[in-house]
C-alpha cells in the first residue's frame, strides 16, 4: 500500500510540474499560446498487448509511438503499433498497425466544450499471413 501512494504521489507532483511549465514564458520567445508557433510532440508507451475494439490482436508486449505536429488549429497525428513479440498472425518486430489522422480545432467554444473535425486512415501493415 505504501509503495502505490508513493507511485501516487509521484505522479501527482511530475502532472504539476508538467502543467506549471506551460504557463511559462521565454524572453524572447512567442507566448505558449501563439497558434502560429507549431508545436511538436513525441510519446510513447510499452504495454502488455495490443487490444482494438475488443479483439487482442497481441497478447505479448508491444510499444505504441506517437508523434503530434499542430500550428493554427490544425494537427497532424501519426500512431503506431509496434510487435515486440509475435503477434496473432506469427508477425513480430514490426508495425502492425500506423494510423494517420487530420484534425482541425473549431474557434468557437460553446458551454466551454471546444468541438474538433478531423479524419483517421487506419493501417495494418504486416498483418498478413506467411508464405
Amino acid at each position: 500500500m505504501k509503495k502505490v501512494i508513493t507511485i501516487g504521489f509521484t505522479a501527482l507532483m511530475a502532472a504539476g510540474v508538467v502543467g506549471a511549465q506551460e504557463s511559462a514564458n521565454v524572453v524572447g520567445m512567442p507566448p505558449a499560446s501563439d497558434k502560429a508557433t507549431p508545436k511538436i510532440s513525441a510519446e510513447a508507451a510499452g504495454l502488455s498487448a495490443y487490444v482494438w475494439r475488443g479483439q487482442v490482436y497481441n497478447s505479448d508486449f508491444v510499444a505504441q509511438p506517437q508523434l503530434t505536429i499542430s500550428q493554427y488549429d490544425v494537427s497532424l497525428n501519426i500512431w503506431g503499433n509496434y510487435d515486440l513479440k509475435q503477434n496473432n498472425v506469427g508477425n513480430a518486430g514490426n508495425f502492425s498497425e500506423l494510423d494517420f489522422s487530420l484534425a482541425y480545432t473549431l474557434p468557437k467554444v460553446i458551454n466551454e466544450l471546444q468541438f474538433e473535425l478531423g479524419l483517421i486512415n487506419y493501417n495494418f501493415p504486416n498483418t498478413g499471413t506467411r508464405s
